[in-house]
């Protein structure tokens, strides 16, 4: 006999079940298991498990009496999960709990089951952010492709996975504003000519010269900024993943490091691209020559080799 809390849930369940042509089915719990998503000890298990453990997913196979509020499970092995309906239910009852109690606004997030209750607190609506499909992010579905097709064989690469998702929950903003820095890398990118070689390859070497130092300068940039914000996350960071990324970014761009290369990219965009400068009260663009000197004793031999500015008015 199922309580009432439990009746309705399983009731939604079935129904769902029922709506999405067996997609949705409360009754795969045993493949949950074998799998070790139900406790600690996660693992692959084998094809002939999983053979053995599918008959029992089938959630037509329930006998629910909605009038006496009795389950009864027909084969010996098979058991439910509902934990795809459970914290949708649980946010409604606590914004009903709410509502009786007075409070006007409220904003529950579990486990990322979203659901809000009137205005915020400063009587502005809530906003919800929509994806234009319109415009896909490539960057973000080529990212998700390469993660999702990657095959795992082994517990530890489950649950390294598994350990990554979880600090990525935990650190929700630092993750969005990484992956903002990196999608608008891409983008600034691709604006220089990303993808766009042969073209590229047709202009002369200083263009190429001059866009390849910009290409430098977004790395620079961008790896500064997912530096600094691995660094405030620094002693909360738990897993593998996370951590040896931050690890080795902090040893590969150290601040000695990051230091040097912007000042040698000042150095070269100068050389490069000029300067503009005030003379006098009038505009000059500074723009490097480079002198080499040599001369014809015992063959022609270079003696040295040097910049000078040149300035055009």
């Amino acid at each position: 006999m199922l309580s009432e809390d439990g009746q309705i849930l399983v009731k939604r369940s079935l129904e769902t079940w029922k709506d999405t042509e067996g997609a949705f089915d409360i009754a795969i719990y045993p493949v949950m298991d074998a799998w070790g998503f139900t406790g600690e000890d996660r693992h692959v298990p084998s094809p002939e498990t999983l053979s053995e453990l599918l008959p029992l997913c089938d959630a037509g196979k329930l006998d629910f009496n909605e009038s006496s509020g009795e389950l009864k499970l027909p084969e010996e092995g098979m058991m439910i999960d509902l934990g795809g309906v459970v914290k949708g239910y649980a946010s409604a009852d606590v914004i009903r709990i709410l509502k009786d109690r007075g409070i006007g606004s409220a904003c529950l997030n579990l486990g990322g089951n979203v659901q809000v209750l009137g205005n915020k607190q400063n009587g502005k609506p809530w906003l919800i952010a929509i994806r234009d499909p319109e415009k896909e992010d490539q960057y973000l579905i080529e990212t998700l492709r390469a993660v999702m097709m990657t095959p795992l064989h082994t517990a530890d690469e489950i649950r390294f996975r598994q350990d990554v998702i979880k600090d990525c929950i935990l650190h929700e903003d630092m993750i969005r504003d990484m992956y903002n820095i990196s999608s608008e890398l891409i983008r600034k990118w691709n604006e220089l000519g990303r993808g766009g070689r042969e073209k590229m390859k047709q202009s002369n070497q200083a263009m190429r010269l001059t866009a390849d130092i910009r290409v430098l300068h977004l790395f620079a940039d961008a790896l500064g900024s997912i530096k600094k914000l691995l660094a405030t996350q620094e002693e909360e960071l738990k897993s593998e993943g996370l951590t040896a990324f931050r690890d080795e970014l902090f040893k590969s761009f150290s601040d000695e490091k990051e230091e040097f290369l912007k000042s040698v990219l000042a150095d070269i965009s100068f050389y490069t691209d000029g300067t503009d400068d005030e003379d006098e009260g009038r505009n000059r663009v500074v723009r490097p020559r480079i002198v080499m000197e040599c001369g014809l004793e015992d063959g022609l031999k270079f003696s040295s080799l040097k910049l000078e500015e040149v300035s055009s008015r």
